[in-house]
This record gives structure tokens, C-alpha cells and sequence, in this order.
């Protein structure tokens, strides 16, 4: 099966516990990386064992009072308070370096919604509108929390979806490069 426009890969994950090979394309980059995570091959019993190391490895760091740099972009002070921007600083810090480069994407997608729950954004929109001054005044995120809860999550949706057992080899992406200056690239697969 050929999804040509496979956003988070819902059509993928279905295809493969219907058994068939299946292939997915999406121009945006955070949609094919939310399919990916969803239809890899992962062991889950592996995937713990590097949540527990990351939550180690962080916790240690703000427990000795270590400051990674933040990425630094316009408006961030806008979008973030310090404290999230510190927390989520620490998190992306911790993932490229002890989470493997195998199970990267998985805890990408629980940093991804840490991201956006620990935002000034208001909730329920897609466009970005910041909190207004009383919500915002009362918004007090705790990112590793956030963090934590969304990858027990996925953990939960993952072994429900495929169990201990994955029926079909995992999909492959292909997500069409484009850049400003330049018509789109020919479609790459993307293992």
C-alpha cells in the first residue's frame, strides 16, 4: 500500500497490522517523523531501559545546577518562560546523548509534545496565538513532567498497537526535500 500523503502514518500503522507492505510520502518533515516513530520496529524493554537512563541522566544534571544552551530563536521569551526553556534545554540535551540513534525518533515525538504543552500557546488552536496575560499568568508547565507522561504514553500506544510482535516489516517514507531558492528535489526514501 502507498499512502501519498501520509501525514502521521495512522494509514501505515493500519496497513501493517493488516499484514501488507506499505510505503508513505509527506512533504513535511514532522509528519513523516511522527510516522516513523509510529511504525518502527522497537524493543520496547530497550526503549525503558533508555527512559529510565535519560530521566537519570537529567535529573543528575539539574540536580548539580548544569546549564546547557538553549536554542536560541526569535521571540523565544515570548513563546516560553524561562523555566520551560531551561527544562526543555536540559531534555533535548539529554536525548542526543543517551538515547541510541535507533529509538531517537521515539523520544523526539514526547519531546515534540513537551514542546508544544510547555508553549505559551493557546490551546486548541493550530494557528500560534500566545495565552492571554491571565491564562499565561496561571500557565506553569513542568517540561520534564510533560516529557515523562507523553513517552508513557506512546510506550502504552505502541504495545497496544504491535504488542511484543510486529506482523510486517516496518514502512518506508520518502519525504520530497524542498528548499526556497529551488523547484522541490526528486522524493528521497527515508530510512
Amino acid at each position: 500500500m502507498l499512502d501519498p500523503f501520509c501525514g502521521s502514518g495512522t494509514s501505515l500503522v493500519e496497513a501493517r497490522l493488516a499484514g501488507l507492505d506499505a510505503g508513505g510520502i509527506d512533504l513535511n518533515p514532522f509528519a513523516v517523523l511522527l510516522a516513523r516513530a509510529k511504525t518502527t520496529d522497537y524493543d520496547l524493554s530497550t526503549l525503558l531501559r533508555q527512559a529510565r537512563q535519560l530521566r537519570q541522566f537529567v535529573n543528575d544534571l539539574v540536580r548539580r545546577g548544569v546549564e546547557v544552551p538553549s536554542p536560541s530563536f526569535y521571540n523565544m521569551d515570548y513563546w516560553f518562560k524561562p523555566e520551560v526553556q531551561r527544562d526543555l534545554a536540559l531534555l533535548r540535551y539529554g536525548i542526543e546523548r543517551v538515547i541510541e540513534p535507533e529509538e531517537r525518533d521515539f523520544f523526539w515525538v514526547a519531546f515534540a509534545a513537551a514542546v508544544r504543552e510547555g508553549s505559551n500557546t493557546r490551546r486548541g488552536e493550530y494557528k500560534l496565538h500566545r495565552m492571554p496575560e491571565p491564562a499565561l499568568h496561571a500557565h506553569s508547565p513542568k517540561s520534564l513532567l510533560l516529557f515523562g507522561s507523553g513517552l508513557n504514553v506512546i510506550c502504552v500506544d505502541y504495545k497496544s498497537s504491535f504488542g511484543s510482535e510486529n506482523p510486517t516489516p516496518a514502512p518506508k517514507y520518502m519525504n520530497a526535500m524542498c528548499e526556497q531558492a529551488s523547484p522541490c528535489q526528486p522524493i528521497v526514501w527515508i530510512s
